[in-house]
């Protein structure tokens, strides 16, 4: 047996690895659920803490390609 996986609004029903015609069915996958994991960190720090890197690493890259020109 063969699983594969699509999106819900993709509807097969032709096997094109054995060539048959109307002869796949769909099984529902399990729900994936997630929980919330607690931070130490205040709402939005993780945010900004992000945008300084990228803020340093995009100076780093302007950097890099004024040396290259």
């Amino acid at each position: 047996m063969l699983n594969v996986y699509h999106s819900i609004k993709d509807v097969l029903e032709d096997c094109t690895l054995c060539e048959t015609t109307g002869s796949l069915g769909r099984l529902l996958s399990r729900p994936l659920y997630t929980t919330k994991v607690a931070t130490k960190a205040k709402i939005g720090e993780v945010t900004e803490n992000f945008i300084e890197d990228a803020k340093k690493e995009l100076a780093q890259q302007k950097k890099g390609l004024k040396k290259k020109r």
